[in-house]
């Protein structure tokens, strides 16, 4: 629900605004949750933070898009994924110093001041959320955004500031070519576009390679998200089953998590080489593919670490490809939408994955279906990367 409504939001009305509050929905729920009273107190605001959470994933990427040249582009938008890794390994290494010594057991009288662990880590990251908003509040619009609105002084504005605070004084280069948006040329493209407030949901399949690229792109994230999800929330199915018990949860955790930073990094490299985004999408989730598959192989606790880590590292490459390509292939007027269905749709999967698996498992089947189940989702996924028609490497956002 959020990633399609701020997504479509953030066309309509700017990326600045949609990104500001999601991050505040974020945070203020966030600290709300932390201090539930109940289970079912928390699930409603999770509900809520998920809204925020999952509309931030299409503005962010949006935005962020907007605002870097296309040379630096690809390398700039997977190392933002760098940081998506840094995150989860920092909520991991805090979650495992902070909540087993703050936390009671379910043999305990457990009472709300014995149980502060998961609290103190909850509502710390969301403090930082709000943080991040009220740090940022001289944040501009994207001048790709505006000019796509009709806002040709508001784009000037914009430009003429991030030529002075990089170092380009009143009368260079920069300067003249930022007085020349407005020219016929730039009004006729902005014509062209119909502008941001006005663009259809329906130019998502504009064009015979558009409505394919927009088809692919919604199986890729379905697909891959079912595949992840499903790997992940069966993991601890498939270790019952093997009788393999972990020692230390939050240590296996802060590894797993360690492994997908240099995913990112890696990922980075490559969708700039001859690979592109495109062949760095095919390899990387064809490897993961593989990775769950000798999970099904493991009969050790050192090697679960080991081949769950490999399928982090993976999916790391994997998901900063096509979380650089989707915000590229789009224009200005529908790249939030067409980033927010593509992220919707996944959410589906991620809700879909588990409640499919568990019927599995209940109806008898073993432990062997539900894994090639969820290898199958991440083998169509692959091929509808390798079936994409277009190319974004260096391509100028339209």
């Amino acid at each position: 629900l959020g990633s399609h409504y701020w997504g479509r939001w953030a066309d309509r009305v700017g990326r600045r605004m949609a990104f500001n509050v999601t991050l505040m929905i974020a945070g203020v729920f966030g600290l709300t949750a932390a201090a539930s009273v109940s289970f079912a107190m928390l699930v409603v605001l999770y509900f809520v933070i998920g809204t925020g959470v999952g509309g931030n994933l299409p503005v962010d990427g949006a935005m962020f898009a907007e605002f870097t040249p296309k040379l630096e582009r690809g390398r700039l938008m997977v190392l933002l994924s760098v940081f998506w890794s840094l995150g989860g390994f920092t909520v991991a290494l805090i979650a495992w110093l902070v909540v087993p010594g703050n936390s009671c057991s379910d043999d305990e009288d457990c009472t709300f001041e014995m149980n502060m662990g998961w609290r103190y880590v909850v509502g710390g990251f969301a403090m930082l959320n709000i943080i991040a908003v009220l740090t940022r509040a001289g944040l501009p619009e994207t001048p790709a955004f505006l000019v796509a609105s009709g806002d040709i002084d508001g784009a000037k504005e914009v430009l003429t500031r991030m030529a002075r605070q990089n170092g380009h004084p009143p009368g260079s280069e920069i300067e003249d070519r930022i007085a020349q948006l407005g020219t016929q040329t730039t009004v006729a493209l902005e014509s062209e576009s119909g502008g941001g407030s006005c663009a259809s949901t329906k130019e998502l399949f504009e064009g015979r390679h558009m409505y394919l690229t927009t088809l692919l792109l919604w199986g890729i994230w379905f697909c891959t998200t079912y595949g992840f999800t499903g790997f992940n929330l069966f993991l601890t199915k498939l270790l019952e089953a093997k009788n393999i018990h972990s020692e230390n949860l939050y240590r296996d955790a802060f590894i797993y998590s360690a492994v997908g930073v240099p995913g990112s990094v890696l990922g980075s490299y490559l969708v700039d080489t001859q690979l592109g985004r495109k062949w760095t999408m095919v390899i990387s989730t064809g490897v993961t593919s593989v990775c769950m598959l000798f999970f099904y192989l493991v009969n050790t606790e050192d090697e679960v670490i080991v081949v769950s880590s490999m399928v982090n590292l993976f999916s790391m490459i994997m998901f900063a490809a096509y979380y650089t390509y989707t915000p590229e292939v789009y224009r200005t007027a529908v790249r939030g939408r067409g980033v927010g269905v593509a992220s919707g749709l996944s959410r589906v999967a991620g809700v879909l994955a588990p409640v499919v698996n568990s019927g599995l498992m209940a109806a008898g089947v073993g432990i062997l279906l539900p894994m090639v189940f969820n290898m199958a989702f991440m083998g169509v996924a692959t091929m509808c990367m390798a079936a994409l028609p277009i190319r974004t490497k260096g391509r100028a956002l339209d």
